[in-house]
């Protein structure tokens, strides 16, 4: 099962996903934005790139 939450910042999504995880067994909480955080250093030669947007969402997948 996966659970997704979205929101504006501040809201408290973190807070939410820690509280949820910790009612389920074998639970994980991941931050899209650490894959973020890798993505916006790829160079912009990487195959299938083309250039380097300034935010990882904008990226074509």
């Amino acid at each position: 099962m996966f659970v997704l939450l979205n929101g504006s910042f501040g809201i408290g999504k973190t807070t939410t996903a820690r509280l949820v995880a910790c009612q389920m067994p074998n639970a994980a909480v991941s931050d899209p934005e650490h894959i973020g955080y890798v993505l916006r250093r790829l160079p912009a030669w990487m195959p299938g790139l083309g250039h380097q947007p300034a935010e990882y969402q904008d990226m074509d997948l």
